[in-house]
């Protein structure tokens, strides 16, 4: 995940509005973040869905390797997910596919 900042054409247009171009343009980003918002491109990256992001209470820290953590319910320190980083998978980013490859002999 990288972190995007965006400045729209019109300044008085709020940049998050223009956010789609971001995934219309880049096929291979799948999510990014600007300082207040939390933005996932739809499948056929057409659109973005953006989500309104507060870093001093929705980031937890429970996920390794370098993965983003994304709290959920507060109340609920179980409801979280993991943006795992290239390479790396599993609810908590724990597992590394760098060991395995393959040739074509």
């Amino acid at each position: 995940m990288k972190w995007i900042l965006f400045s729209g054409i019109n300044p008085s247009v709020p940049a998050v509005f223009s956010y789609h171009h971001i995934c219309h343009n880049n096929t291979q980003r799948v999510c990014f973040r600007d300082e207040n918002y939390f933005c996932i491109c739809q499948q056929d990256h057409y659109r973005a869905e953006c989500f309104m992001l507060d870093i001093e209470h929705d980031f937890c820290y429970k996920c390794l390797s370098g993965g983003k953590c994304l709290q959920g319910d507060l109340e609920d320190p179980n409801d979280f997910i993991c943006l795992c980083p290239s390479c790396h998978q599993g609810h908590q980013c724990e597992f590394s596919m760098q060991a395995f490859g393959f040739t074509l002999d």
